[in-house]
Parts: C-alpha cells; structure tokens; sequence
C-alpha cells in the first residue's frame, strides 16, 4: 500500500518495483483525466452525502431513544409515587388527583401492594 503525499515520495516508495512503477504511472495518467476527475469527486460527494444522512439518522434515533426513555422514567417514577402514597392510607381520590393516574389504575396498583 502507497502511503506517500506526493507522485515524488511514492516513486521513493516504489523504488525499483516495476508492478508499483506501472501502478503509479495509471495512477498520473487518471489524475490528470478530467472526467475521471469529475467521476471521482462526484463519488466521493456521494459518499459524504450517504454518510451525513446516516449521523443524521443515528442522531435522531437517539434523541427519540432519550425523549421514549424519560417519558417511561417519569411514568416509573409516577407510579412509585402513587404506590408509596396508597400504602401511606393516602385516599385514591387525592393520589389520582395529584399524579394524574386514573382511579382504576390506581386500584389496580393498591391491589398489587
């Protein structure tokens, strides 16, 4: 693999290889074709365009992921609360009042205590 910045250091690198000399020599010969130019810089856009849509995506889905996982904490932590304050004897009326959760999900839950 050539690994030089320049026609001159990978010629260095080359040395006296005759299969890396004919492959540098294509190489010169492509890079001064413009419409291989053209094609190549086009691919290369390409690629950077697919690979942007792909953060992009992945950024979306966490940020659903994070927004889905604090709604599920809050209604965790919702119930937890309702459950501490049925077993306190606190009347059903007032804890669905105060934490929003319906009377009969809150029965249900006084009957799993």
């Amino acid at each position: 693999m050539f690994t030089g910045e320049s026609y001159e250091e990978l010629r260095k690198i080359a040395g006296e290889d005759k299969e890396a000399l004919y492959i540098l020599n294509e190489l010169e010969k492509l890079g001064i074709n413009d419409e291989f130019n053209a094609l190549y810089e086009e691919e290369i856009i390409q690629k950077k365009l697919i690979n942007t849509a792909r953060v992009e995506g992945l950024e979306e889905g966490l940020k659903e992921g994070i927004k889905k996982g604090l709604k599920e904490g809050k209604e965790k932590e919702k119930l937890l609360i309702a459950k501490n304050l049925l077993k306190d004897g606190i009347p059903i009326d007032v804890v669905s009042k105060n934490t929003n959760l319906s009377i009969t999900e809150l029965e249900k839950l006084k009957s799993e205590l």
